[in-house]
């Protein structure tokens, strides 16, 4: 899964994109990674299939998941209350918002709130469509809450998903990351 669409409403937070605009630099920005990175996706060592979230974005299913967390995070505040904690997090390592007019914050903070809800709405069509494992560059505490089942309203396919999240460290010098290896048993 390439998370075109839900990346656009991230450059629209951390760029300050209109939309069109965003969705054009996130499109560019998928389509050269794939035209250079194509030898994963193309060998026969392994069998991938390479979605677009945008591909999914509008489908029916997708709509129905997005208008049901739309409602969870209207009507239940721990959800909202998670989902705000999530935005806050994310909003703090952009230190632009930081100094920003209180409308521009308050954009970004619904843009945010969206990035996420929409991003779940993605997670649940992907899980119904029978690929419940999500590997995740860093870790989201909401994701392993929502698998913990901590909020029974969420869409039921969303509490069968299988978040693991992967962690990354710098190395020395040349600033390649690399995962962190798994710590031996004694």
């Amino acid at each position: 899964m390439i998370p075109d669409s839900v990346y656009a409403i991230s450059l629209q937070v951390s760029q300050g994109l209109t939309a069109a605009a965003a969705h054009y630099a996130s499109n560019t920005l998928t389509e050269n990674f794939l035209a250079q990175n194509s030898y994963p996706f193309t060998t026969d060592l392994c069998n991938f299939m390479v979605v677009k979230s945008s591909s999914i974005v509008g489908s029916r299913e997708y709509e129905s998941y997005y208008a049901a967390l739309i409602d969870l995070f209207s009507n239940d505040k721990k959800f909202n209350m998670a989902i705000h904690a999530f935005v806050n997090a994310y909003l703090s390592r952009q230190a632009h918002i930081l100094t920003a007019s209180p409308t521009y914050k308050q954009r970004c903070i619904t843009l945010s709130c969206q990035f996420i809800l929409s991003e779940l709405a993605i997670a649940a069509y992907v899980v119904q469509q029978g690929y419940p494992v999500s590997l995740y560059p860093g870790s989201i505490e909401l994701f392993h809450e929502i698998s913990a089942g901590e909020y029974p309203d969420i869409p039921a396919s969303l509490i069968r998903l299988i978040n693991v999240g992967i962690r990354f460290r710098r190395l020395k010098g040349n600033g390649q990351m690399k995962p962190l290896s798994p710590k031996k048993a004694a």
